[in-house]
């Protein structure tokens, strides 16, 4: 008796391998809310307000008839090595992410990390983002 494979019960349309598994994202930090352009970074850095804490210093601007708010994260060599500049990336936006919105339609934000942001607890980042999204403004 010859053993079932794994695909005995697929769809024949192959939506049931799992090379052609389709995941959807639940939640994301899509390209709406970011800075991209270095224009755009230069701009809140020249014309915004600064927020120093603990763990990352920001520099904000608020936008007249921007489409929403906007993030950008900027993290220089001296920071760490490729890997630990990503993490802390990746932890920042999580933490900027799940507080978004707090933060009304009209800022452009810029976060530069500082080296602690790696070794601090995601409860104190948290609180750290809001700490900065309430000195912006209600959303």
């Amino acid at each position: 008796m010859a053993a079932l494979s794994w695909h005995a019960g697929a769809p024949r349309d192959g939506s049931g391998l799992p090379s052609v598994r389709r995941f959807r994202r639940i939640a994301g930090f899509p390209k709406s809310v970011r800075l991209l352009r270095p224009r755009d970074f230069r701009k809140v850095y020249d014309e915004g307000q600064k927020y120093q804490g603990p763990y990352f210093a920001a520099f904000f601007l608020g936008q007249q008839g921007c489409s929403g708010p906007k993030v950008g994260f900027t993290l220089p060599r001296a920071v760490g090595k490729s890997v630990e500049r990503n993490r802390m990336r990746r932890r920042l936006r999580e933490a900027v992410r799940l507080h978004l919105s707090r933060l009304g339609g009209e800022w452009m934000v810029v976060i530069n990390p500082r080296r602690r942001a790696l070794e601090a607890p995601f409860a104190e980042l948290e609180r750290e983002v809001v700490n900065l999204f309430r000195r912006c403004g209600p959303a």
